[in-house]
């Protein structure tokens, strides 16, 4: 595979200007998601988090963007979860979670109907599923105690 110059020196290559480019491209796709004023749901493979030897996280998991590509996208997002398989009695589900987890990933939510839910994706129709979280729920009738005289 070539290297084109970013991750390794390669003579009359400025891998500085590349490297602004790459960033100037990662802000401006962000700031794009941001004014357009819609919901926007970025699908990405998850970096695991790196420990030393003993056992300690030192770079959490995260986005898996070259550079600091991917943590800028995760400080800018309202929310960040992952998506993930399991096998549950002998069925295989893919989530959707916004909890955190234990490898000091940076998985949360702004986004109250997201915050700390996991959602198990339909496989006929998965973005439904999604929705669901945001479906209108009715409120349930609040109790006032009486106060004692």
């Amino acid at each position: 595979k070539e290297d084109i110059g970013i991750t390794r020196p390669t003579p009359g290559v400025d891998s500085r200007a590349q490297w602004a480019d790459y960033t100037d491209r990662i802000k401006s796709m962000v700031n794009y998601w941001r004014e357009s004023d819609k919901l926007f749901v970025v699908a990405g493979h998850r970096r695991a988090a790196v420990q030393d030897s003993e056992g300690r996280v030192t770079k959490a998991a995260g986005l898996n963007v070259s550079g600091q590509g991917g943590d800028y996208i995760i400080q800018q997002s309202e929310a960040v979860g992952f998506i993930g398989t399991r096998v549950v009695g002998g069925v295989t589900q893919n989530y959707l979670s916004f909890k955190a987890t234990s490898d000091s990933g940076v998985w949360r939510s702004g986004i109250e109907e997201l915050r700390d839910k996991e959602v198990v994706l339909s496989k006929a129709n998965p973005y439904s599923s999604f929705a669901s979280l945001f479906s209108k729920k009715e409120a349930a009738p609040v109790q006032l105690k009486e106060k004692k005289k």
